[in-house]
């Protein structure tokens, strides 16, 4: 809802949004250390800054730390040259702090590895005990896709920097030739994009859950791929190749399934044969050639199950022999569509499809219904988007009479002005803007059973406050309220009677009848490619591949997400520079944070040792709006299928209770917000703000013998 200036009366509250919202959000920084939680000593290295074992090597023993008689040890870890370690080292000379040398590239080692601390060497003990995340290693990520089978070969790339002589659109590379570039955008997802396909791979990419649409008509996959499996001959090679399979579980089960014009060949019978492809030498895509990009199209409507499934998702497969002697590039991919064309379109829509709707509107949308034999509870049931300014300000409401009079009183309310201050749909607040189609019931009065002529409209009012058309904060089109499918009926389930049933596929659809009342502004009009189940268009084309840390994760739900930048002293907002390192997580790096979000940075699993005093430990800076917008961290045991908020018995872990915004997704909870920083933390960087970062710290022994992931979640109103 949008700030108003005013006058506040008795115990109101009057917020500007506006400005609450010129402060950065929260962000991490660096990352999960697990460490004993009770007090001890710390014993540093004593040994000699340069281990030397000789010409031709060797062992060798050096005492490097000290402990007290009596001491236990409860943890230790050994951080070896972590800056210097940049070039090939010779395997035989370890030295402290020596510049140019990757002293552990070469050589042996017992217990120990280079793994955790980006070439410096550490014990090789649970790789989450003294484990820090500094997220200065970023690698391009997929978003909510899987790689299944053998690991190492799908990757997000943009097809750059790869060496080879180009050729026409392509470039010469190991085995053929690979594409130069996505069809689209910028990135795709190759199988080893620089390398050729090793012997022996069973692999594939699988997609998130796409949702199916009520009325399937027209219902297809569609996607470009560039393809080169080898195979000795074209149509029946019994070699190579790559198909696509579908689930409509979840992943429980697979099908495999035929593209438009079937697939270009066959491959070996020692391939595993996936279920509805007829057995060994089942078709797939192989090709003595690269194929170039190309576009394949799967229709859905007949696949089995279709038609009562809620979710779809697909996985991308490729084979090779192990016995092959020959290796080629493999499969490349790019703008994964999934299209269906629906119901009829038709829908009656008031306001702007392109900017904002008219101020001082007042109208009614009309229609009658004959409620002669109705019985039982009568309902109301549509289907409605909105994007308005709600509040008390711009509202629709239903209303009936029993004449078709525009004055008052003949027209009685049957529901409450929406959107208002929220719309509760399915357990989720939809505060101005319904983020498309939902579904909505009201009842109608049960004395209105035995009349014959009952009139039904959808009453709209917007105020008359100048550039105020719009729901939200900013101006997205359309702006407005969509309606379709208006259903009456009257009974209980199992035993009702449609009364009326308007798809408003015509605009004759219902002898629908609309109106300004008075001097009030009339924007009704249908639109006949507009409809609840009309056409739906779901797309992937990898664009949306961050740079993450290994292992960890972003969700956005809607607004601004988490991002891993480095820092840029030029940025107004935000925090001071880290101590360690350039790169941290965030939200709207050096800029002000945007309203309703609803964000998540997720950690990769944690192993807490059994019967250890373990805590997690990370710095952040959070400057946001107090006991409205703000941060929790959540803890999950069962690999992120649920969570919990954690931390709230922690001393200065948590700042606000946010009691304030029943609609808010943490409402009653503690949240970290900024509001502890002295002086303050609002303000863009200078003298007399407070943009230090900040460490938090919460004890999980309990969790002993448990894989834990950790979920950093922000939260901002509208």
């Amino acid at each position: 809802m949008k700030a108003r200036t005013g006058i506040c009366g008795g115990g109101a509250m009057l917020r500007n949004s506006l400005s609450r919202r010129s402060f950065l959000i929260v962000l991490i920084f660096i990352s999960t250390l697990l460490s004993p939680f009770a007090t001890s000593t710390q014993s540093n290295w004593s040994g000699p800054s340069v281990a030397d074992l000789g010409g031709d090597g060797g062992n060798t023993t050096i005492t490097g730390f000290s402990i007290p008689e009596g001491e236990t040890i409860l943890n230790a870890w050994l951080e070896v040259g972590e800056d210097s370690d940049s070039d090939l080292g010779t395997g035989i000379v370890w030295e402290e702090d020596a510049a140019g040398k990757l002293n552990f590239s070469w050589g042996l080692w017992n217990s120990t590895t280079t793994e955790f601390f980006d070439g410096a060497l550490s014990l090789d003990a649970n790789h989450s005990v003294g484990r820090i995340n500094d997220f200065e290693t970023l690698t391009r990520t997929l978003q909510d896709w899987n790689m299944g089978g053998t690991p190492g070969i799908w990757e997000v790339s943009d097809m750059l920097g790869i060496p080879g002589q180009l050729n026409g659109s392509a470039r010469e590379s190991s085995g053929g030739l690979i594409p130069i570039g996505a069809v689209t955008g910028r990135y795709i997802i190759a199988t080893m994009a620089d390398q050729s396909l090793p012997n022996g791979v069973h692999t594939w990419m699988e997609s998130p859950d796409f949702y199916v649409p009520t009325i399937i008509n027209d219902f297809n996959l569609t996607f470009s791929h560039w393809q080169h499996m080898y195979t000795p001959s074209l149509g029946s090679g019994n070699a190579d190749g790559a198909w696509v399979e579908m689930s409509i579980d979840g992943g429980q089960s697979w099908d495999y399934i035929t593209p438009e014009g079937g697939y270009n060949n066959h491959i070996s019978s020692a391939a595993p044969s996936p279920n509805g492809s007829g057995g060994s030498n089942f078709e797939v895509w192989a090709s003595p050639n690269a194929t170039g990009w190309q576009q394949a199209v799967f229709h859905l409507d007949n696949q089995p199950g279709i038609i009562n499934a809620s979710t779809v998702r697909f996985r991308f497969v490729a084979w090779t022999d192990i016995n092959s002697t020959v290796q080629r590039p493999g499969w490349f991919i790019d703008n994964v569509n999934l299209t269906n064309i629906g119901d009829d379109g038709g829908a009656w829509f008031h306001g702007n499809l392109t900017s904002t709707y008219l101020d001082n509107a007042e109208s009614y949308l009309m229609f009658e219904v004959n409620l002669s034999n109705a019985s039982g509870p009568i309902m109301v049931d549509y289907a409605v988007d909105f994007d308005m300014e709600g509040d008390v300000y711009d509202n629709f409401r239903w209303e009936w009479s029993l004449n078709n009079s525009s004055a008052w009183p003949p027209w009685t309310p049957f529901s409450v002005d929406m959107p208002a201050f929220g719309v509760l749909i399915g357990g989720q607040m939809y505060i101005d803007d319904s983020r498309g189609w939902k579904h909505l019931s009201h009842p109608l009065p049960q004395t209105l059973a035995g009349n014959s002529s009952v009139f039904i409209r959808v009453y709209l009012e917007t105020d008359n406050f100048p550039g105020s058309g719009f729901g939200g904060t900013t101006l997205d089109p359309p702006e407005g309220l969509f309606l379709d499918d208006v259903k009456i009926t009257s009974g209980t389930t199992g035993n009702q009677t449609t009364h009326l049933n308007l798809n408003f596929t015509d605009i004759n659809n219902g002898n629908v009848i609309h109106s300004g009342i008075g001097t009030g502004f009339d924007e009704w009009q249908h639109l006949p490619l507009y409809g609840v189940n009309g056409p739906t268009y779901q797309y992937d084309s990898f664009e949306d591949s961050p740079l993450l840390p290994e292992g960890w994760g972003t969700e956005t739900i809607r607004g601004s997400g988490w991002e891993f930048r480095s820092h840029n002293l030029n940025w107004s907002y935000g925090p001071d520079a880290p101590t360690n390192g350039s790169h941290y997580a965030g939200i709207e790096f050096g800029n002000l944070y945007q309203p309703d979000t609803w964000t998540h940075l997720t950690s990769p699993v944690l192993n807490i040792p059994a019967n250890s005093h373990a805590r997690i430990s990370f710095k952040q800076f959070a400057c946001a709006e107090k006991s409205w917008d703000g941060g929790v961290l959540y803890i999950s045991t069962d690999d992120g299928r649920s969570w919990m908020p954690y931390g709230t018995n922690e001393p200065y872990f948590y700042e606000t209770l946010q009691n304030l915004n029943p609609t808010s997704e943490i409402y009653n909870l503690w949240a970290i917000d900024g509001s502890h920083s002295k002086p303050t933390c609002h303000g863009q960087r200078g003298a007399g703000v407070n943009k230090s970062w900040i460490t938090k710290q919460a004890d999980v022994s309990q969790f002993g013998g448990q894989g834990i992931r950790l979920r950093f979640s922000f939260f901002t109103d509208q």
